[in-house]
């Protein structure tokens, strides 16, 4: 029914599934989005959401004009749009809670058996990062053809490389790793290097925790070259156990041991040593779904991870809704290495229309390398502990 604004009425308000946005060009449009009224003069951008409610009005005494643009989808990138050679284009982006207008730019996508990867970056108008991510077709996830992530292989050991877990080598299969480049874009303005994309068919150490099928999704801040010369052998251990200063790890970040031993659970070849939230609820009677990783070598943070199960993904894409999108915030550090756009959340999402999966670091912030330029400090720092 129609909504009254003062002595006016709007018409019956409409709940948009896309991005819409609405640019006056002429005169003043009224607008009433999710019960609130704003104004909107000539020359004026006005976005409304997926799943925002919204109607418009014209209460002046001249004639007003505008023109409206829909986007279906988020900023995501859909590999269609690729095989063309299109790698860059504009599209809507997230900054926070916020939708706005900005770009984005994607490496060529690369195939896994039957399906495509790569990875992008969305930047806003002026050109400062919001999130940047990694999206794969679904066929990377699972193929009754063996030709999914977890079970192809490369004549060549490259495309994946077959890397063996350190820790419990006899019970797990070896890693199968995917080294794909950020855009020159991202490389630029982020202090993220390249994608590590690890796909593990039996998990790895620990044991009743992390051995299940999972995505290990690095995104690495050291580079490839450097990261090659990490061998995680005991002639490696100065380098291993060489942990950052207090402050650039969160204070609830602790680096599992293999029971009985002082030796990293997860201080792997091409990685370095793991840290896990001591809450999270895998290491608290609960079980494994998702998590969030950081991991160091010689002294420094090298990455950042989310981790994921394949039955966590799946149950994204069961769902039924078009877009299915879960997002976690990242317990921040107060000290970082350099100065740059760091997250402050991570998100796991399915899109049904186009048959992909994206795991992105979002909300984009600029940290600064100065102690008192990033988050304010905790209490006594974190002294990195081990369990």
């Amino acid at each position: 029914m129609p909504v009254q604004s003062g002595n006016s009425f709007f018409p019956e308000p409409v709940v948009t599934r896309n991005h819409e946005t609405i640019f006056v060009t002429e005169g003043e449009l009224s607008f009433q989005i999710d019960g609130q009224t704003k104004s909107a003069p000539a020359n004026t951008f006005v976005y409304i959401a997926p799943g925002q409610s919204y109607a418009m009005a014209n209460f002046g005494d001249r004639q007003a004009k505008a023109v409206a643009s829909t986007i279906v989808d988020s900023y995501i990138p859909k590999i269609g749009q690729y095989l063309e050679g299109n790698q860059r284009f504009i599209g809507t982006v997230s900054r926070g809670n916020e939708f706005i207008q900005g770009n984005v730019t994607s490496t060529k996508p690369q195939a896994i058996g039957d399906g495509w990867i790569y990875t992008w970056g969305a930047f806003d108008a002026e050109g400062s990062p919001s999130s940047i991510g990694v999206t794969f077709t679904q066929e990377v996830l699972s193929n009754n053809q063996g030709l999914d992530a977890f079970q192809v292989t490369d004549p060549n050991n490259r495309f994946p490389r077959l890397v063996p877990h350190l820790a419990l080598t006899d019970q797990f299969d070896a890693a199968r790793v995917y080294d794909i480049p950020f855009p020159q874009e991202v490389v630029a303005k982020t202090p993220f290097n390249h994608m590590g994309f690890y796909a593990n068919s039996q998990g790895h150490a620990p044991l009743m925790v992390y051995d299940t099928p999972h995505f290990d999704v690095h995104f690495f801040i050291s580079s490839l070259e450097d990261r090659d010369l990490i061998t995680g052998l005991p002639q490696d251990n100065a380098n291993l156990f060489n942990f950052p200063p207090n402050g650039f790890l969160n204070r609830d970040y602790i680096a599992p041991t293999v029971p009985g031993t002082d030796i990293p659970a997860t201080g792997d070849a091409l990685q370095g040593v793991h840290w896990v939230d001591r809450n999270t609820p895998e290491f608290n009677g609960g079980e494994f779904s998702q998590t969030f990783i950081f991991g160091t070598y010689a002294g420094q943070v090298n990455f950042w991870e989310p981790m994921i199960t394949k039955e966590f993904m799946e149950e994204l894409s069961a769902s039924g809704e078009r877009t299915t999108k879960k997002t976690f915030a990242i317990k921040q550090p107060t000290r970082f290495l350099e100065d740059g756009y760091y997250p402050l959340e991570y998100s796991i999402t399915y899109n049904r229309d186009f048959g992909e999966y994206t795991i992105s670091l979002d909300n984009l912030t600029f940290r600064s390398d100065n102690p008192l330029g990033g988050l304010p400090p905790i209490p006594g720092g974190m002294p990195p502990m081990m369990m």
